[in-house]
């Protein structure tokens, strides 16, 4: 019977934490310019390729570890916050 108490409030202490509730944006615009590159974006000195998609439409979402680019369609592209540049809001 303990052990039933004891797994019961442990799967009920485990739910209440995954099952937080979603942070909100930091911050949350309409967007001018964004660029979102297909990993992390190039640093000075380094050697190889990368490419990108520029985003001139849409919304911005600026979250603690990530990005999320919302074009006017609603098709959402996420992107770590070294996988952009040149954001620009209106």
């Amino acid at each position: 019977m303990k052990a039933f108490v004891f797994l019961s409030l442990s799967l009920m202490a485990f739910g209440l934490t995954v099952c937080a509730p979603a942070k909100s944006p930091v911050l949350e615009r309409e967007i001018k310019l964004c660029q979102l590159w297909d990993k992390p974006r190039p640093q000075q000195g380094e050697l190889g390729s990368s490419s990108s998609t520029t985003f001139t439409s849409g919304r911005i979402q600026i979250y603690d570890h990530f990005i999320c680019v919302i074009e006017t369609n609603g098709v959402k592209h996420v992107a770590p916050h070294d996988w952009f540049s040149n954001i620009q809001f209106k």
